[in-house]
């Protein structure tokens, strides 16, 4: 399976940010604290939501409101893949 595309909502550094057209192989570039890791953390989110639930995967980073967008916490953590 080929990842296309990801939206990513409401989770630590990323509001709503979109990647697009994303080719096999590629680099994250950006000034500190700008998102590269946060995007590498939702796959692992993922895979830990996966093999156990959402809620362990959010205690194990330290709730809903440690990872929520600062100043968006009563909006849902959205991910979107195609």
């Amino acid at each position: 399976m080929k990842l296309e595309s990801l939206t990513i909502k409401n989770y630590r550094a990323l509001q709503d940010d979109q990647l697009k057209d994303m080719p096999g192989l590629f680099v994250f570039v950006g000034a500190n604290v700008s998102g590269q890791s946060t995007v590498f953390d939702v796959f692992c989110f993922l895979n830990d939501a996966r093999h156990g639930n959402i809620r362990q995967a959010l205690q194990k980073r330290g709730g809903f409101k440690a990872f929520a967008t600062r100043g968006y916490t009563d909006q849902a953590i959205e991910f979107g893949l195609p």
